[in-house]
């Protein structure tokens, strides 16, 4: 795939964040 490195750096960085935020929400489940 021939990406900008600006938008590969948002997606991971979105991905990351919802992972971090599913985290955090079951551990308060």
């Amino acid at each position: 795939m021939m990406l900008p490195n600006g938008l590969y750096a948002r997606e991971e960085q979105q991905i990351t964040i919802i992972v971090i935020k599913n985290d955090t929400y079951e551990v308060s489940n």
